[in-house]
């Protein structure tokens, strides 16, 4: 009978809870509760599919707000922020508070404005001429907004004209207009204007003009009404400052390997090491690193034309030998007679030389062996005053069977490790400066491996890796070891471990003596993450 009674009465209760949980019950008198927009695209002329759709996302990337999170029709943050109440005088409550979401009413929002930001997100893809209206539709606790955006086919791009006032300008544009990301054609896109001047822009500063801004262009447009055209005329503001407009070279060139925060300019200039076209700073400091290998990765040089991918370079290049934590290269205008010349000077925080690091673990096998591991390192990242990243370390393991029939049965192991990381390339023949974006590195690695099985056996392993790590761009990498010997030995077979080998004729070669030499091998690593404009964080100019 009661289950009767709870069968009958199981929705009804439901019915209550979904009630509940819409979280309407305690809105404000008066006030109804914003559950969302939609938007539907509306033409005259006839559109592609892909263009509709384009415009649709982009209306709909303009709604505002968002409303009340919802699952199955449920507000349930929405309900606890309502069901706190207003004191929310207890701890749980407070809690209801906190994990809620507050209300998004009607009344807050503004159909009006929704509908001109609109029309500006689908003037800035070519709908230059559109009308988004807009009805409420309402229900007893609740409302929603439909716009309808009247569209008509985008303006296309007819042409674009270089109009650029001075010629050395217009020379450096015009060298590369067919990089240009303005094509005939293509509809007209806002974003893709905006793309083109900071291309522009990143040429003009990789061909010395290091005052020049991107704002300095602008994109004058002459619209055709019959054939939804658009025509494009590069200029350059009249208000362009006379720097921006003077193509810069490297005059001196200042590095201080040993840079502090707290130190004051002043004193980083006074005292000088030449060396080549150089100039290090502090005479009073012993040079952590050989300035022959500081200089090899920077590619600020006098006399040369400014360029920025050089700037971008050396500041990759230092960063990625890892011994400085902080990298910052800073331009200041010459103090020259002649202008157009830049003072670079490079400062750069050092990483205490030397790191240690231990680290510990217990183990526990399934086949009852239990146990400690431990490993050690040391870390010298100036081994021999070449940015050389010396790496020494210790690992070993101690095992016993706590139960089963091997009980008290010990295991243990032992790898002493060295491993020389040069930042460069080690080759048997002359080999030409890369001016790779990322510093390559040359890899020597020797290794033992002493394990004692118990009452087992006993194996000893050196083994030898000389090889290659380099980076095609941010997401590939690449790692060439040509040279990967490996010595074994095993000693110490018991007879319980003899007889288990017997049947597997293969495993008792491998036992055996053992040399594996010559293994080349070349791996790619892929890495998805991707900053952007991440070098330009340590670019600053006076």
């Amino acid at each position: 009978m009661k289950n009767k009674f709870l069968a009958k009465h199981s929705l009804f209760i439901l019915c209550l809870f979904m009630a509940a949980c819409s979280g309407t019950k305690h809105l404000p008198e008066g006030e109804k509760l914003y559950t969302g927009a939609s938007v539907k695209i509306m033409s005259d002329e006839k559109i592609s599919k892909k263009q509709e759709r384009f415009a649709g996302k982009t209306a709909e990337s303009a709604l505002y707000p968002k409303p009340n999170s919802s699952f199955l029709g449920l507000r349930f943050k929405l309900w606890r922020y309502m069901a706190a109440g207003d004191t929310a005088d207890s701890k749980f409550k407070k809690w209801m508070k906190r994990t809620g979401e507050a209300p998004v009413l009607i009344g807050n929002v503004k159909p009006m404005v929704t509908s001109s930001v609109i029309d500006a997100k689908l003037y800035n893809i070519g709908f230059f001429k559109t009308y988004t209206g807009y009805s409420i539709v309402e229900k007893k606790h609740t409302a929603k907004i439909s716009y309808i955006s009247n569209i008509h086919r985008p303006f296309m791009v007819k042409e674009l004209i270089y109009a650029i006032s001075d010629s050395a300008v217009s020379r450096v544009i015009l060298s590369e207009k067919e990089k240009s990301l303005i094509k005939p054609g293509e509809d007209y896109s806002l974003e893709k204007l905006r793309n083109e001047r900071n291309r522009i822009d990143a040429l003009l500063k990789n061909n010395g003009y290091f005052y020049f801004d991107p704002d300095f262009m602008l994109f004058k447009s002459d619209t055709t009404e019959s054939d939804k055209t658009v025509v494009f005329r590069l200029t350059l503001k009249d208000s362009v400052p006379q720097q921006a407009l003077t193509v810069y070279r490297i005059n001196n060139v200042y590095i201080d390997q040993a840079y502090s925060l707290n130190e004051r300019a002043v004193a980083r200039v006074k005292d000088t090491i030449p060396f080549g076209n150089y100039l290090f700073l502090g005479k009073d400091r012993s040079a952590s690193i050989m300035p022959s290998v500081i200089a090899r990765s920077v590619f600020l040089r006098k006399n040369e034309v400014y360029a920025r991918k050089n700037n971008n370079t050396t500041l990759n290049r230092l960063m990625s030998m890892g011994n400085f934590k902080f990298v910052s290269v800073k331009f200041i205008d010459s103090d020259t007679t002649a202008p157009g010349y830049l003072d670079v000077i490079i400062l750069m925080t050092p990483i205490p030389k030397y790191s240690f690091k231990a680290e510990m673990e217990v183990v526990s096998k399934s086949n009852n062996y239990t146990g400690p591991r431990m490993n050690v390192s040391v870390l010298n990242r100036n081994a021999f005053k070449g940015a050389e990243l010396l790496t020494v370390s210790l690992a070993g393991s101690w095992e016993a069977q706590l139960s089963g029939k091997d009980k008290n049965l010990q295991s243990y192991s032992l790898n002493p490790e060295i491993e020389l990381i040069f930042p460069r390339f080690i080759v048997p023949f002359n080999m030409k400066q890369t001016s790779s974006l990322y510093l390559p590195k040359t890899r020597l690695l020797l290794s033992y491996d002493y394990l004692n099985r118990g009452n087992y056996f006993e194996m000893r392993t050196l083994q030898f890796i000389y090889g290659y790590r380099w980076k095609e761009d941010i997401r590939k990498e690449h790692e060439l070891n040509p040279v990967n010997v490996s010595f074994s030995v095993v000693g110490n077979k018991s007879k319980p471990f003899s007889i288990s080998l017997n049947p597997i004729r293969s495993w008792k070669r491998v036992m055996k003596i053992s040399l594996l030499p010559g293994q080349v091998i070349l791996s790619l690593t892929m890495n998805s993450f991707f900053l952007k404009n991440h070098t330009d964080l340590f670019s600053t100019h006076d």
